[in-house]
């Protein structure tokens, strides 16, 4: 992927009107170098687990925003406190989308490294 260096980061909501719709993504770090691979992410804080419906809009709404911003190369990643339905973690795999429930991301470093 290349030195982390050369990603320009975007976290946060991001809103994008296409096709007259919003299009919202919670991730995205976008390589600097087309080569490299680009992070697209969606992120669930809630008590219900990660349905295929939302993760069908996912990938809608992912491949729509590689379109706007001329993304070649991407991973599509989900995180969902509350986890996932069954048959959604296999639509997730065989999409290649990478996903976790794992709420140690949800606690604070130790110890930071500046970059």
């Amino acid at each position: 992927m290349g030195d982390p260096s050369h990603f320009i980061g975007r976290v946060g909501e991001l809103k994008f009107l296409c096709h007259k719709r919003d299009i919202q993504i919670d991730i995205l770090a976008v390589a600097a170098d087309k080569k490299d691979y680009s992070l697209i992410g969606e992120v669930k804080n809630r008590k219900s687990k990660f349905s295929v419906r939302e993760a069908r809009e996912f990938v809608k709404k992912a491949g729509e925003l590689k379109k706007l911003e001329n993304i070649g190369k991407s991973v599509l990643f989900v995180f969902s406190v509350n986890g996932f339905h069954k048959n959604t973690l296999e639509y997730l795999k065989e999409q290649g989308i990478a996903s976790s429930s794992d709420q140690r991301w949800l606690k604070a470093p130790k110890k930071t490294i500046g970059i």
